[in-house]
């Protein structure tokens, strides 16, 4: 019997101290947790904050950690990196979370499920002698490490996120500060641990610079054998004259102001080459460009790309719609006959001077082995509504001041390079458009492939009188009349190639008639016509021949004289003739 009682008290004795055991583990696992909660926390703080002093050679501070040991949870508030010689804080971050994972020990590396960056605020300052107030900073991570190079560290981090960044960067060599708010970055993750899976990954980047919003976001498989992407991006109203000043001192021209949006999809994939397909659309308004004296060279109100595929890799551009609303040109010629936009281009980087008289020309340099073929560009259409050309020239006397308004252009299908490919021809650009001159207008219409081309234009209403400053150096009357009609310009590509020399050039009129013809000097009439009509002109420049199938006058009046001395009075029409006069005339009384 004793025996028989002793067995479930012995076992009941075991079972008592199986949960006494259990709970002491709880009670020290709880100790330990607790004693982590408290003093990880206090005892760390101090040792991390002179580590990364001496890590940066700046003032580090930290307002709070806390520390879960239950859930390897960790929170460092209020970090703060001084500033250079007493400068503001470098850097200022609210909040840094990080949530570890057990499984940190199996892989042997930190495994953190998320990491969040709250409200930090960077501070750079560009300084008078060119160098940033970070230099120092980033020259001691620059110096070459002698130890032994080894793999990359392992971890793996997921769930990136920044909310409320703030970068300010001061250029105290134009005393101007430039500043990012709203910066909201997220990256799925960073790992340098071996993964099987399949990942979708969607980071993401936003920001407001000035004004303007910068968004974007991305989907891509990495890890799959087509290695397919797409990234969107989007960027409204970016301003660009506060970083106009950053654009090298030597271009040819300055671009005075203009506004960029942006509304682009990048998409990628791996067959197994790269390949990178561009599409959306670009935008730049209220573009002005000047010389380097700052006189306006062009400016327009919208210049709007659209890209329906565009694949940089492969050297292919698709584009569907080039508009270009509202642009000025500037077009003027000084007084020793130069042009403005000729001295442009001999000023840009890279264009050699032109050689000196009698020095022989460098030969071309040879055509290196294996160059890729040249960029294929198609454009759907191209709209051009209304333009305006300013030409101005100081080489005549009186100066010429023309001005062509209300231009419309519209071209469909163009191709570049402009020649047939193959056997098959070349698809014809074809085009059109009119522009107003003065009281008149011209309007054109035509097409060209890369072997011919035919255009056709029409005159209203042209004022003779435009040419006057031109006219004024040889003629001594002023010329007046109204230009009408139609011409036509015809290009046979071929023929241009059969001898040197050649144009391939004709022109034709059909009809063109002058009205009011007239020549007037010091508002005394020298001569008038009615009218000038020419029909059925043909002019070959190459065979150097004019044909005319009808030239008809119409009531032609004139006044002639002859002076003394024997000159006819349309003889003092030309200057030439009249200075030749004036001179034989003082010898005579010599």
């Amino acid at each position: 019997m004793p025996s028989s009682f002793a067995l479930p008290a012995l076992h009941g004795l075991r079972k008592h101290r199986a949960v006494r055991l259990a709970l002491g583990a709880v009670l020290a696992l709880l100790l330990v947790w607790l004693l982590s909660w408290l003093l990880v926390a206090v005892l760390a703080k101090g040792p991390l904050e002179r580590k990364a002093s001496a890590l940066l050679g700046r003032p580090v501070t930290i307002g709070a950690i806390e520390f879960k040991p239950w859930t390897l949870e960790i929170t460092v508030r209020q970090l703060v990196v001084g500033g250079l010689a007493g400068a503001p804080p470098q850097l200022e971050i609210a909040r840094v979370y990080a949530d570890g994972e057990l499984q940190s020990l199996l892989r042997l590396g930190p495994v953190v499920d998320a990491l969040t960056i709250d409200a930090p605020h960077l501070r750079v300052a560009l300084l008078a002698d060119g160098h940033y107030d970070v230099d120092d900073i980033l020259a001691r991570f620059a110096k070459p490490d002698n130890a032994k190079r080894s793999d990359p560290a392992r971890m793996a981090l997921y769930n990136l996120t920044l909310n409320g960044g703030q970068v300010d960067v001061e250029d105290r060599r134009l005393g101007t500060t430039h500043a990012l708010r709203d910066v909201t970055l997220a990256v799925p993750f960073i790992s340098t641990l071996p993964s099987q899976r399949t990942i979708t990954v969607t980071p993401r980047l936003s920001f407001d610079l000035e004004g303007s919003q910068f968004s974007s976001s991305a989907a891509a498989t990495p890890f799959t054998e087509a290695g397919t992407g797409e990234a969107l991006i989007e960027w409204k109203g970016l301003n660009l004259a506060p970083y106009l000043p950053y654009l090298p001192a030597n271009l040819p021209v300055k671009v005075q102001g203009g506004v960029l949006d942006l509304n682009l999809t990048l998409a990628f994939e791996q067959r197994p080459e790269v390949a990178l397909n561009i599409s959306g659309t670009a935008q730049a308004s209220q573009v002005q460009i000047a010389d380097r004296q700052g006189q306006p060279l062009a400016s327009w109100d919208t210049l709007r790309v659209e890209l329906a595929n565009a694949r940089p890799l492969a050297q292919v551009v698709h584009l569907g719609r080039v508009a270009l609303d509202g642009p000025v040109l500037h077009a003027a010629r000084s007084a020793d006959g130069t042009l403005n936009f000729a001295q442009r281009i001999a000023a840009a980087p890279g264009v050699a001077e032109p050689a000196a008289a009698g020095a022989a020309p460098e030969p071309a340099p040879a055509k290196p082995a294996g160059t890729r073929a040249p960029w294929a560009v198609s454009i759907d259409e191209i709209v051009l509504r209304k333009g305006r050309v300013l030409w101005a020239d100081a080489s005549t006397q009186p100066a010429a001041a023309l001005e062509a308004r209300d231009l419309e252009v519209r071209g469909r299908d163009l191709v570049l390079p402009f020649a047939a490919t193959g056997s098959a021809p070349a698809k014809a650009f074809s085009f059109d458009g009119s522009a107003g001159l003065q009281d008149g207008s011209v309007a054109f219409k035509g097409q060209a492939t890369g072997q011919n081309a035919d255009v056709s234009v029409s005159l209203k209403a042209l004022s003779l009188g435009m040419a006057q400053p031109y006219l004024s150096a040889f003629l001594e009357p002023v010329l007046s009349g109204t230009l009408a009609g139609e011409f036509g310009l015809t290009w046979d590509g071929k023929a241009a190639t059969r001898k040197p020399g050649a144009t391939g050039l004709q022109l034709t009129a059909a009809p063109l008639t002058v009205s009011g013809l007239a020549l007037t000097q010091n508002k005394t009439p020298l001569a008038r016509l009615e009218s000038v009509t020419l029909a059925g002109a043909k002019v070959d420049l190459d065979a150097r021949s004019v044909d005319i199938d009808r030239l008809a006058l119409a009531k032609p009046q004139t006044t002639v004289e002859r002076a003394a001395n024997g000159h006819w009075s349309f003889e003092r029409w030309t200057k030439k003739a009249e200075a030749a006069s004036s001179a034989a005339s003082a010898s005579a009384t010599a």
